[in-house]
C-alpha cells in the first residue's frame, strides 16, 4: 500500500509519498501560490480549484463584469483555503459555513475537501492529513465525511505531532540514547491558517531491539487565535492605503489578499519582485500594479487584527465576530510571550532537548533586519537551545528548515502511516474528557465516557460502562446529559429505545474513540436482557441542545480546601524573633538555639484578641503570603538569609553538627509553608528522591507543608505509597502530610491516579477497621479518617467510590465510621465521623475540615 502524507493549508501545500525505488520519500506536490476555491452559487454544483480557481475572475474584486465584484452582503464565492481552515478552527463545536449568495451557505469543509482531493490521484486508497492542533471533534468529523464523499479514505493527524514525529525520526541513534523519558520538545508552527505553540513530553519505546522516541501530545490550553491570514489581510489594507491614499478600497484589498501573490510570496520566501505587468481595479478605475517598493513596509506595519477581514467574516461566515478576534498588540511581543509561556509549561525537572519551527509565515519582517523566524529562534535560545543550520534534527538544537515550510509536517504524516502499517510506536495523545450524568446507586453521578488519559495514536480507545442507566417498565425515552472539559455548559441528548421496556432493564455503554478522528461512538446494550440488540449513539456535541441540569437535592460529597488565616498582629509579635535570627551568623554557637526558637514560634498558631474573643492565626498562609497590610521587608530578609544559610550548609558536606543545623533550618523554613525559599523546596525534593522510603520525618512533614508544584506533589504521593507498601508501621508521618497536601492544595487530587487514590482509600479503611476492632477511636483512627475525608476530593477529578467494587469499598468505610461514631465518647469526634459517612453518599449536610483538635 503506497503511503501518502499531506500538509495542505492552502498556502504552501506539501504532499509526500513513499518511493519504493529509493526506499525513501518523494515530494510530488509543491504549490507556492496561496490557493482559493470558487464555490457554486447553490449547495450543489461545480467547484473550481487549483489553477482554474486562480485564473477565474469570479469574485476577484473587479467592478466589472458583475460576477467579478466583491460584495460580501450578497455572498462571496471565492474563498482562500487558509482562511477557510482558520474559520473551521474558530467554529469549534458549531457548523461552520460561508455565504456564497444571499440565501445560500456552504459548509466550510466542502471547499477544503475539494482543494485537498483535487491534488490527489483518483486511485489513491488512503492518505494521512495534518490538521491544526485546535480542530474540534465536530470539525474533524465533518472534514472526514466531506473527504469520504469524494471517495477517499483519510486519517487525520495533529500537525504538531506530525512535526514532532519527523523530528524524533530524524535523530541519530546516539542522540536517541541520550534522551530521557519526559524530556521536552517545543513545536512552533507559524502558519497561514493559525500560529501554534506546543510543548510535548517525549517517551522512549523499544521494539525488536530498536529504540524509538515518540511525542506525547497534551491538549491545547490557550485558544487565542493568531494567524497569517489576519497579518496578510492587515498588510493588504496598509498596502492599498499607502499606494492610493484615502480610505482603503475594500474591493482592491480583496484583490491583493485573495488573488495577487505579492504579499504572500514575500512572507513565504522572504522576498518577491513582480516581473510581469499587472493592473488593479481600485476605486472603480484601473491602475498599474507596481507595489514592489511598498511591500516590506506594509508587512512591517501589519497587525494581528484586520478590521477589514473581520467585517468580511462577519458578513459571510456564521461565526460570532468576537470568535474571530485574534490577539491584539504587537506581533513580536505576542509571539515572544507565547513561546515563553510554552517554555514555562515544560517539565522543569527535565531538559528541553530540542525545538521545531515550521510554517510559512517565518519570513514576515519584524524590523531591524529580523524576521518572525529570527524572533522565535532568539526566544528559544534564551531557554538554552542552540541554533545552527543542520540538514536534519539534532538534539539540543532548534530545527528550522528554511526552505521546506510544511514538508517536514507532510513527512511526519508519512512516517505515522508507515509505523501504523508496521505496528510500530507512533505517539501518545490525551483525549478530551467527556462525562455523562448517570443514575447509579440511587443518585446521579458523573461517569467518564471518555477519560482524559494518554492513549496510543492510531488505536481505538475503548471504555465499557456497566449498568449506568436503567429503563423502567413501559419506558422508551431517555435523556442523556453530557459535559466536556472545554465547555462551560451542559448538553442534553434525547434517545429512543427501539421498544418499550417490559421490565426494568439495566443498560451498558461501550465507548469507542480514536485520537483526532472525530466524535466518540457509544453503543448502548442491555446488560443481561435480550430485549433488544445494540443501539448506536454518536456523541455529536453540536447536535445536542444546551440545557440546565435538573434541580435535585444534593449534599456535600467531598470537603473543600481551606486556607490558613493570617493576621498583621502575628507578624508584629514575631518581629523580635525574626530580628534575632537575622542577627545570628551561621557559625555562631547560638545558631541552633535561635533557629529552634524561630521554629517553635512559627510552628503553632498565635492567639489574637478580636473584640471579646480569641482567634488563632499564623504569620503566613498556606500559599506563603504574609498578612495583608504589613511591611514585608523583614520577612523577605529572613527568607533571603535562610536561602543563603542553606547554601552554605549544603556546601559543607554531611557531618553530624552540620546535619543538626540543616535539620533545624529546614524545619523552620518549611513551617513558612509555600514561602519556604526555592532551594529549601529543592533540598526537600532531593532528600525524598535520595532516601525514598527512608526519608527523615522532618523532611516528610516539611514537604507536606511546602510542596505546591504538581511534579513535587506527585513525587510525594509516589514515595508515600512505596513506604506504605514496604511496611504500614510508622507511616503516620506520611499519612498526616498527605492529608495536609490534599486539604490545602486545590489541584492535589490530580497528582493521584485513580489506582493510587483507591490504594490509599483501602489503606485508610483497613487502619480504621483494625482500630475499631480494638475499640480505639484515637489518633491512628482519626488520622486515617482525616486522610479518607480528603481523598474524597478525588471526586473533583472523576467518579470515585460510586460504582462496582469502589462503591462497595465506600459502603464498607461508611459502616466503619458509623460504628466508630456509636462507641466514641467525645461528641465532637462522633459528629465528624457521622458527617464523613454522609459525604460518601453525597449526603453531607455540613462543611467539615477534619477534627477540631487537629
Amino acid at each position: 500500500m503506497n503511503s501518502w502524507g499531506c500538509a495542505i493549508d492552502g498556502c504552501t501545500d506539501r504532499i509526500v509519498m513513499s518511493s519504493e525505488e529509493t526506499s525513501g520519500q518523494e515530494n510530488i506536490r509543491e504549490f507556492q501560490t496561496p490557493a482559493c476555491v470558487i464555490m457554486p452559487k447553490k449547495t450543489t454544483g461545480y467547484y473550481q480549484t487549483g489553477i482554474d480557481a486562480q485564473k477565474s475572475r469570479i469574485c476577484r474584486g473587479y467592478a466589472w463584469p458583475p460576477e467579478s465584484r466583491f460584495d460580501p452582503d450578497n455572498g462571496i464565492r471565492r474563498l482562500p483555503i487558509s482562511l477557510a481552515w482558520k474559520l473551521l478552527i474558530l467554529a469549534g463545536d458549531q457548523r461552520a459555513s460561508w455565504k456564497v449568495s444571499r440565501n445560500v451557505q456552504i459548509p466550510l469543509v466542502k471547499p477544503i475537501a475539494e482543494h485537498i482531493t483535487q491534488q490527489l490521484p483518483d486511485l489513491l486508497e488512503h492518505f494521512v492529513l495534518a490538521i491544526p492542533n485546535d480542530l474540534h471533534e465536530y470539525g474533524q468529523s465533518a472534514l472526514i465525511s466531506a473527504i469520504k464523499r469524494k471517495s477517499y479514505d483519510v486519517t487525520l493527524l495533529w500537525r504538531p505531532v506530525a512535526a514532532a514525529m519527523a523530528w524524533c525520526d530524524g535523530l541519530s541513534n546516539a542522540e536517541k540514547t541520550q534522551i530521557e523519558d519526559d524530556d521536552n520538545l517545543i513545536v512552533i508552527h507559524l502558519g497561514a491558517d493559525i500560529f501554534e505553540f506546543s510543548s510535548m513530553r517525549l517517551k522512549k519505546k523499544t521494539i525488536d531491539d530498536k529504540e524509538y522516541v515518540v511525542p506525547i501530545r497534551s491538549r491545547p490550553k490557550d485558544n487565542k487565535i493568531m494567524s497569517g491570514v489576519s497579518l496578510v489581510a492587515s498588510a493588504a489594507e496598509n498596502l492599498i492605503y499607502s499606494l492610493y491614499g484615502g480610505e482603503a478600497d475594500p474591493q482592491a484589498v480583496w484583490q491583493v489578499f485573495s488573488a495577487f501573490p505579492d504579499l504572500w510570496q514575500s512572507v513565504i520566501n522572504g522576498n518577491y519582485t513582480r516581473d510581469e505587468h499587472a493592473v488593479i481595479n481600485v476605486n472603480e478605475t484601473w491602475e498599474a500594479w507596481t507595489p514592489n517598493g511598498k511591500i516590506e513596509k506594509s508587512l512591517l506595519s501589519a497587525h494581528p487584527k484586520s478590521e477589514w477581514l473581520e467585517k468580511v467574516v462577519s458578513d459571510c461566515a456564521n461565526l460570532k465576530n468576537s470568535n474571530f478576534m485574534p490577539d491584539s498588540g504587537d506581533v513580536v511581543d505576542i509571539v515572544t510571550k507565547r513561546i515563553k509561556d510554552v517554555i514555562s509549561e515544560c517539565n522543569k525537572d527535565k531538559e528541553i532537548v530540542g525545538a521545531v519551527i515550521t510554517g510559512n509565515m517565518g519570513h514576515l519582517p519584524c524590523g531591524g533586519n529580523k524576521t518572525l523566524r529570527d524572533v522565535a529562534i532568539s526566544t528559544l535560545k534564551e531557554a538554552g537551545l542552540n541554533c545552527e543550520e543542520w540538514d536534519r534534527p539534532v538534539s539540543t538544537y532548534i530545527y528550522s528548515p528554511q526552505q521546506s515550510d510544511n514538508e517536514l509536517i507532510a513527512k511526519g504524516c508519512l512516517i505515522y502511516q508507515q509505523r501504523i502499517e508496521n505496528g510500530l510506536p507512533t505517539y501518545l495523545d490525551t483525549l478530551p474528557k467527556l462525562d455523562i450524568r448517570a443514575w447509579v446507586n440511587y443518585k446521579h453521578v458523573w461517569s467518564p465516557l471518555v477519560k482524559a488519559e494518554e492513549v496510543e495514536g492510531g488505536t481505538d480507545y475503548k471504555n465499557v460502562l456497566e449498568k449506568r442507566f436503567a429503563v423502567t417498565p413501559g419506558q422508551k425515552e431517555l435523556e442523556f446529559y453530557l459535559r466536556r472539559e472545554d465547555a462551560d455548559e451542559f448538553r442534553k441528548l434525547p434517545f429512543s429505545l427501539p421498544i418499550e421496556a417490559s421490565e426494568e432493564i439495566a443498560l451498558d455503554m461501550n465507548v469507542t474513540m480514536k485520537p483526532a478522528q472525530g466524535f466518540a461512538s457509544v453503543e448502548i446494550v442491555p446488560h443481561k436482557s435480550k430485549a433488544f440488540g445494540a443501539e448506536h449513539l454518536y456523541l455529536d456535541w453540536a447536535q445536542m441542545e444546551s440545557a440546565q441540569l435538573p434541580i435535585e437535592d444534593a449534599g456535600y460529597g467531598y470537603p473543600e480546601t481551606f486556607r490558613i488565616e493570617t493576621h498583621p498582629e502575628v507578624y508584629i509579635k514575631l518581629n523580635n524573633v525574626f530580628q534575632r535570627y537575622l542577627n545570628t551568623q551561621l557559625n555562631s554557637s547560638n545558631y541552633e538555639r535561635v533557629i529552634e526558637e524561630f521554629r517553635a514560634k512559627v510552628n503553632k498558631p498565635t492567639q489574637v484578641l478580636i473584640g471579646t474573643k480569641w482567634y488563632s492565626y499564623r504569620v503566613v498562609d498556606d500559599n506563603g503570603f504574609f498578612p495583608d497590610g504589613v511591611d514585608e521587608t523583614l520577612g523577605q530578609k529572613v527568607l533571603q538569609k535562610m536561602e543563603g544559610d542553606l547554601n552554605i550548609i549544603l556546601n559543607q558536606g554531611r557531618r553530624l553538627f552540620v546535619d543538626t543545623k540543616l535539620s533545624c533550618l529546614r524545619q523552620a523554613a518549611a513551617w513558612l509553608f509555600a514561602a519556604a525559599p526555592g532551594n529549601v523546596i529543592e533540598h526537600l525534593r532531593n532528600e525524598i528522591k535520595r532516601d525514598r522510603t527512608k526519608t527523615e520525618r522532618d523532611v516528610v512533614y516539611g514537604a507536606g507543608r511546602s510542596f505546591t508544584r504538581h511534579n513535587d506533589i506527585a513525587l510525594f504521593f509516589e514515595v508515600a505509597i512505596e513506604r506504605i507498601e514496604e511496611s504500614e508501621a510508622g507511616t503516620n508521618v506520611w499519612i498526616n502530610s498527605m492529608s495536609k497536601i490534599l486539604q490545602h492544595r486545590e489541584d492535589a487530587p490530580q497528582c493521584l491516579t485513580r489506582k493510587d487514590a483507591l490504594f490509599l482509600a483501602r489503606f485508610a479503611y483497613n487502619r480504621m477497621r483494625n482500630q475499631l476492632y480494638k475499640r480505639n477511636i484515637k489518633q491512628i483512627f482519626k488520622n486515617s479518617a482525616h486522610l479518607f475525608l480528603y481523598l474524597l476530593r478525588w471526586r473533583t477529578v472523576g467518579n470515585f467510590l460510586s460504582e462496582g467494587s469502589e462503591y462497595e469499598l465506600g459502603q464498607d468505610v461508611k459502616d466503619v465510621l458509623e460504628d466508630a461514631a456509636e462507641i466514641s465518647t467525645k461528641p465532637y469526634i462522633k459528629e465528624v465521623l457521622e458527617e464523613i459517612a454522609k459525604y460518601i453518599d453525597f449526603k453531607g449536610s455540613k462543611i467539615i475540615k477534619g477534627f477540631p483538635d487537629e
